[in-house]
């Protein structure tokens, strides 16, 4: 099954509503499943999924229903071990381009910040570096991917 009922009308409005890309530019959409749509989920909203659209216009129409066709059980509740429902499900798309080449200064500037602070701080901390340095590389596959 999938979330979108009417490629023309999910044409339409990518046409109508999505900005155009730099070369650079990507756009990120998440599925995710909201307790305001079914109370058959857990806590108040579950991220299931991302997708990163980049490129042409024809090819993220592709991505979008790929990543829209979800079956009944993809995805399971974290703390109940339950499929979550269709109807609980939502897509969104931010509509602000992301840069990936703004986002690797950013991660490289901060990554030599955090090294540099190893170095010469003497009570420099390696946990939050880990889970830091983790969130910053993830953070980058996301914009790159």
């Amino acid at each position: 099954m999938s979330l979108v009922y009417d490629k023309k009308l999910l044409e339409e409005w990518y046409d109508a509503v999505v900005p155009e890309l730099q070369d650079d530019e990507v756009l990120i959409a998440i599925l995710c499943a909201r307790r305001k749509y079914s109370d058959k989920i857990s806590r108040s909203e579950e991220l299931l999924d991302k997708c990163i659209l980049k490129g042409s216009k024809e090819a993220n129409i592709r991505r979008l229903v790929k990543f829209l066709r979800v079956e009944e059980g993809d995805y399971v509740d974290f703390k109940t071990g339950k499929p979550i429902p269709l109807e609980a499900m939502a897509a969104y798309l931010d509509l602000y381009p992301k840069s990936c080449l703004k986002a690797v200064s950013i991660w490289n500037k901060t990554v030599l910040q955090w090294m540099n602070d190893a170095i010469v701080n003497p009570d420099f901390e390696l946990i939050p570096w880990k889970s830091m340095s983790w969130l910053q590389c993830k953070t980058l596959h996301f914009q790159l991917t």
